[in-house]
């Protein structure tokens, strides 16, 4: 046994994953291998993207890369999503008709398939939500085309993009944050290995967790605008559920580990522990939907600047988690 588990894991938020582009970057850079993604939403991009890597560092390296290339192409929200033509009158077309979205997803599909060319390499866990049963769904994608489908249906944030066949959505929904995904994760790795000694947790969030005042006038907004900020304060409240409780978990898994004469409750058997360094942006620069190249840039930056800084700090930046 020796040495650390790494497993990656990707919050949603749009066009604001660049930050989390930026966190693997410094990842790599500090040589660290990654053993496990698990990502929802555009951190299904992520975690996705870096899956097709082949074992050890270098060949992560070459496809962090890639994934660099791909948002770092990007020429603006037309490389991502399509908007009707006419403008607005063309919008209330699509919402008159009965269309399932404001927006089609016809670029990213092309993106998806110059970029997802191989199935995982490493093991990936992504996030869905099922619209009928309202379940949250783990995909464990082995296929390209399973790759491919599990992210564009994890992306498909409703109302702005179509549902992927037959009703699968954007897994932000109900989990922007997938805390429990990952430590299901590391706990199948260690299932009958010997390999690691303890696992260490990289969590990626696209935003604060705290949601940021906006006080323009929102009667005078747009439906896309107001939508876009909803989408924000359930962030908000999400992470709330996925990182704060998983805190308010871990302080009663601690309490008996640390009193060996108290014997666990079920409820918590099984439950392990990780060191997790959470990587969190200090503003959010622009909206989900907002692809212009030089924020992308800048917020990718944004994410390097800030890994390198967590890690600089070692265990001082370390949070103690159990799921």
């Amino acid at each position: 046994m020796g040495g650390p588990l790494n497993v990656f894991c990707a919050s949603g938020g749009g066009s604001k994953g660049a930050f989390e582009g930026g966190v693997l970057q410094a990842l790599c850079e500090a040589g660290i291998e990654l053993h496990g993604f698990v990502g929802v939403s555009t951190g299904s991009i992520q975690a996705g993207f870096m899956s097709q890597a082949a074992p050890g560092i270098e060949a992560q390296r070459e496809q962090l890369g890639r994934l660099r290339d791909l948002w770092f192409g990007l020429e603006g929200n037309s490389s991502i999503y399509a908007k009707p033509a006419f403008g607005i009158v063309g919008t209330l077309a699509r919402v008159l008709l009965g269309k399932p979205s404001l927006y089609t997803f016809a670029p990213f599909r092309e993106l998806l398939a110059n970029g997802v060319t191989s199935g995982p390499q490493r093991p990936v866990r992504i996030g869905i939500v099922e619209l009928g049963s309202s379940r949250y769904v783990v995909a464990d994608p082995r296929t390209p085309a399973d790759l491919r489908a599990a992210i564009l249906a994890s992306c498909s944030i409703p109302g702005f993009f179509p549902p992927v066949h037959p009703d699968l959505v954007d897994g932000g929904v109900r989990n922007i944050a997938p805390l429990a995904t990952a430590f299901k994760l590391a706990s199948e790795l260690l299932r009958g290995s010997g390999e690691w000694d303890r696992v260490d947790m990289y969590v990626a969030l696209a935003s604060p967790r705290a949601v940021e005042p906006d006080q323009r006038t929102w009667t005078a907004q747009s439906l896309p605008q107001i939508a876009l900020r909803a989408l924000e304060i359930l962030e908000g409240e999400n992470y709330g559920w996925d990182i704060e409780g998983a805190l308010e978990m871990n302080s009663i898994v601690e309490f008996f580990d640390s009193h060996p004469g108290y014997e666990r409750p079920r409820v918590l058997t099984g439950k392990l522990r990780a060191d997790v360094r959470l990587f969190e942006p200090k503003a959010t620069p622009y909206s989900a939907l907002d692809f212009e190249p030089a924020k992308i840039r800048s917020f990718w930056e944004a994410g390097y600047q800030e890994a390198r800084a967590v890690l600089a700090r070692g265990s001082a930046g370390v949070l103690a988690l159990a799921r």
